[in-house]
């Protein structure tokens, strides 16, 4: 996605950019529902239900083409069927949008997400990996504990940390996004982001180092 501006004003979230683009942001948790209801009908599916809507749409962040991926899938299966494949967060990344023409980028999750790495810089794209091991809501000073090294200073870190911030490839705040976080709310990552970041640590060989690092750090807040 294109990155944001980077004035404190942030405009008002659409589904839809003037170029078609669906933004990475996500929507809050009613506009998403609503999205992913009128999608649903689109595709020819029955109308499905506000509560079990609200929880797909929680189960995908609210991030639009995540959800427009996933109300075109009630096509040919059910609600039902659809939250239990979304508990997988990886599942997500490959969902196809029935968008002839647009490019590979707006068609799955994954492509958004593989162009949206393109875009970051060698250090945003390895605490991206790193900050996958967060299982739940992280601070930036708790990235600092488990994802700073040499590799990454704290000084590189926090430079890092606010470009992620302005891709919205971390939130800050609950991980509904339902309601508006405060200033000082921790920080999460979308689930779908998650997964895509973390076969990312893989592949950089970090991911045994990373999760024992999480793991430390976790006991030491216990």
């Amino acid at each position: 996605m294109p990155r944001p501006p980077r004035t404190g004003h942030q405009p008002t979230q659409r589904p839809h950019a003037p170029d078609g683009t669906l933004p990475l942001r996500p929507l809050p948790l009613g506009a998403a529902t609503a999205l992913f209801r009128t999608r649903a009908r689109e595709y020819g599916a029955e109308d499905i239900g506000s509560e079990a809507a609200r929880e797909i749409c929680r189960l995908l962040d609210g991030l639009p083409l995540a959800v427009h991926t996933a109300a075109a899938q009630l096509a040919r299966r059910t609600a039902a069927d659809l939250l239990s494949c979304l508990s997988r967060p990886e599942y997500v990344l490959d969902l196809p949008v029935p968008l002839p023409g647009r490019p590979e980028r707006q068609r799955t999750l994954r492509g958004s997400l593989r162009w949206s790495l393109q875009l970051c810089t060698p250090l945003e794209r390895l605490l991206w990996a790193r900050c996958s091991v967060f299982p739940s809501a992280f601070t930036a000073s708790d990235a600092d504990v488990v994802c700073g090294d040499e590799r990454l200073p704290p000084e590189s870190l926090a430079v890092a940390f606010a470009g992620l911030e302005r891709q919205s490839l971390i939130l800050r705040g609950p991980v509904s996004p339902s309601t508006r976080a405060a200033p000082d709310a921790p920080f999460h990552m979308p689930r779908g982001t998650r997964a895509y970041g973390r076969q990312w640590l893989v592949e950089l060989g970090e991911e045994r180092e990373l999760l024992c690092r999480c793991l430390a750090w976790s006991l030491s807040r216990a």
